[in-house]
């Protein structure tokens, strides 16, 4: 199934159907991270992401949830940094979530359950908008640049502990 996915990927690509094939790469990695295959899921998402922040920002929140779910048990600032850059971007411009991929992003960015009292549980929930009803598009300009920020950061470590250059 990956195998056929990532073909029909690379088709719509070299077809110039970007924003379909981030979306549908973001699902794969979706379905990859569901599956257990956190490293193939964070492959699949980060592609996804860096191409969904620039053609559908809202688009781009599920992938950056994604991400930050990668993130959870082994960057604690990262899966805080991407998942409040993932609900504030949420609100943008771009294709909406369905109600059950704002579930999915919800359970993506959720802190750890086992400690409800942690910095991180007590700042995600002070968030403005992870609970607010869509009343329209924030600006978005400055959470893009911080979201790609963050998906430099995660290509550079992997780089480094692919090459063993690790700092």
């Amino acid at each position: 199934t990956a195998l056929i996915s990532q073909k029909a990927i690379t088709q719509l690509e070299a077809a110039g159907l970007l924003r379909t094939a981030a979306t549908t790469r973001r699902d794969l990695g979706l379905f990859h991270l569901a599956q257990g295959a956190r490293l193939d899921a964070r492959r699949q998402l980060l592609h996804s992401a860096g191409t969904l922040l620039a053609l559908d920002p809202m688009g781009a929140s599920l992938a950056l949830g994604g991400l930050a779910d990668c993130e959870r048990l082994s960057h604690e600032q990262i899966f805080e940094d991407l998942s409040t850059a993932a609900w504030e971007l949420r609100r943008s411009h771009g294709t909406p979530l369905s109600p059950d991929q704002v579930s999915l992003l919800t359970e993506l960015t959720d802190p750890t359950p086992e400690q409800p009292g942690s910095a991180t549980t007590t700042r995600l929930q002070a968030l403005p908008d992870r609970n607010a009803p869509d009343d329209g598009e924030v600006e978005s300009g400055a959470v893009i640049e911080r979201a790609r920020n963050l998906l430099s950061s995660i290509t550079s470590r992997e780089v480094q502990i692919t090459t063993g250059h690790v700092a």
